[in-house]
């Protein structure tokens, strides 16, 4: 019994170790960053949108049926989406895609966590 309470510690502890939260004022500019990804993934009020850093979308959002999504608040460089200025439709969770899962082994004990998200409301 003392052992599943341990786990079930560990795993409330880690759950939501990959999650970080800002919130902002209207209108700011708001940089949102994940190190060499090439697409990035975000769910707002409107759906799931992928904002691409190279290929033939450089530079849009696509929305999951593959149409552009108009990008003109946005800009993008080496993995940075820059909102040029932060509206309620841009309010959600924000994560590299695919996201990673980060995996480690300690001992006999494999631990997992889904790469960073990062959630961004409005004040």
């Amino acid at each position: 019994m003392r052992a599943v309470l341990v786990l079930l510690l560990v795993f409330a502890v880690l759950s939501d170790a990959s999650l970080s939260r800002q919130t902002v004022k209207e209108g700011e500019r708001v940089e949102v960053s994940f190190k060499e990804a090439n697409v990035i993934k975000r769910h707002v009020a409107a759906g799931t949108q992928y904002y691409h850093f190279d290929g033939p979308n450089k530079g849009s959002f696509v929305d999951e049926q593959g149409n552009k999504i108009d990008s003109s608040n946005f800009e993008g460089k080496d993995g940075v989406l820059i909102v040029k200025n932060f509206t309620k439709a841009d309010v959600g969770s924000y994560s590299r895609h695919p996201n990673e899962m980060i995996r480690k082994k300690d001992k006999d004990v494999y631990t997992a966590v889904v790469g960073p998200t990062h959630y961004i409301s409005i004040e």
